[in-house]
């Protein structure tokens, strides 16, 4: 437990307290911060992250402290799309989900330490990546897409490395497998899920503030390229589930990830150089 708080100590020290007041703001009463609006995002994106946790934890469980998570695409977009109190709301409801799967305390408090960074750092990072624009949700160009990917690769790293240090400090183990898994995992749902809830969230912030709500090039290659991942990622888990149902479930997730993996990255390669060339013939 120690050496539980002093992880936990140091990882906040190097936050840093500009961070740590970040946090404070949102349910400061003096900043005039703990609006209806805040609490109502708080609360929403807590109730999502959950409903989208614990049910795949219990039903697609690959590993006991681990699990296949549609929901790391809600750290990226919820992060992006309403700041601090999505990230606030998505650690609670990270710690309560760790509660009702059985987890320790210690695990827990650790977890959320996390948890926050998952979501905190891809804000930043957006933040950074679209200073001063308007459509901050719009895929427009290929920099905007490839932005979005790499602020998915820093989450998917993240979480790896997260994980690795969670089963170091509370199990005193070192998986390494685990850590590609948990990378992989994070990243493909965060890619294709995440594109199209950023399209779908640009449409509706559009409709609201009257900007032009047509489809970029980029957003329909995405739309297609998202339709195909899910429709073939359906089909190779069928697959692999009939062709090697004697095995057990970690040798089974082995066998779906290294297909999806070459599945994806074709896909991405084949979407990113064909919004390439549409966008050198649109500058000509």
């Amino acid at each position: 437990m120690i050496l539980l708080e002093a992880v936990i100590l140091i990882v906040f020290i190097i936050l840093k307290p500009q961070l740590l007041y970040s946090a404070w703001e949102v349910f400061s009463l003096e900043e005039k911060v703990l609006t209806k609006r805040n609490i109502r995002i708080f609360v929403l994106s807590g109730i999502a992250f959950f409903a989208l946790t614990l049910p795949f934890h219990q039903l697609l469980s690959v590993f006991t402290f681990s699990e296949i998570r549609p929901s790391a695409a809600l750290y990226p977009f919820l992060g992006i799309s309403f700041g601090m109190p999505a990230v606030l709301g998505i650690m609670v409801a990270n710690c309560i989900s760790d509660y009702f799967s059985g987890y320790t305390w210690g695990g827990i408090w650790l977890g959320a330490v996390f948890q926050f960074l998952y979501a905190y750092i891809p804000y930043l990072l957006w933040k950074y990546f679209t200073k001063g624009e308007k459509h901050t949700h719009r895929m427009d160009s290929i920099t905007r897409v490839a932005s979005y990917a790499a602020v998915c690769l820093a989450m998917a790293t993240l979480s790896a490395i997260g994980v690795t240090i969670w089963l170091y400090v509370i199990a005193h183990a070192f998986m390494g497998k685990l850590s590609i898994f948990v990378f992989l995992n994070n990243f493909d749902m965060a890619i294709v899920l995440g594109y199209p809830m950023m399209i779908i969230a640009n449409q509706i912030i559009s409709r609201r503030k009257g900007f032009d709500r047509t489809l970029t090039n980029n957003e329909e290659i995405i739309i297609g390229a998202a339709l195909a991942e899910i429709v073939l990622t359906a089909v190779v888990v069928v697959f692999s589930y009939t062709n090697n149902i004697t095995l057990g479930t970690y040798d089974i997730w082995n066998s779906i990830y290294f297909y999806l993996l070459i599945l994806i990255n074709v896909i991405l390669v084949i979407s990113f150089n064909i919004m390439l060339v549409k966008e050198k013939i649109n500058k000509k």
